[in-house]
């Protein structure tokens, strides 16, 4: 019983998934041959021969990376500051402390690399900026 109950779901599934399909293939002006098919009409790849021409270099992988680490920085800030709670809190700066780790090591990478070029900036500038932040606020 429990067979035919799941090959019913597995047709139901793959029922939905050709007509979301198929309302998709419209956006490049074609109509979907198949189940997982990509492109219009007799220029249609199926996901495995799409997928085979995919290549992603180290530029795009950690490109991937750094812009995932620094989405969860400001997720984790966000959330600590909005949680009361002591025990989370902790966790949360850990989590965030860690993420931010991650996220420079992951910079460093790229920068050495030359994927995520940068500029030295103005000596005067930075002690101006390291003056202005070290000031004591009110």
């Amino acid at each position: 019983m429990k067979n035919s109950k799941t090959k019913n779901s597995n047709q139901d599934y793959e029922k939905n998934i050709g007509s979301t399909n198929a309302a998709y293939s419209g956006h490049g002006g074609g109509e979907a041959t198949s189940f997982g098919d990509i492109g219009t009409g007799s220029q249609s790849k199926s996901y495995a021969e799409f997928a085979s021409e995919v290549c992603l270099n180290d530029t795009d992988i950690a490109t991937d990376l750094l812009t995932t680490q620094k989405g969860l920085v400001k997720m984790y800030g966000t959330a600590l500051t909005e949680v009361s709670c002591e025990r989370l809190r902790g966790l949360l700066n850990t989590q965030l402390t860690e993420c931010a780790c991650d996220q420079f090591a992951t910079f460093n990478y790229m920068s050495e690399n030359g994927m995520y070029p940068t500029e030295e900036a103005p000596k005067g500038k930075v002690s101006e900026t390291v003056k202005q932040f070290s000031k004591k606020q009110i």
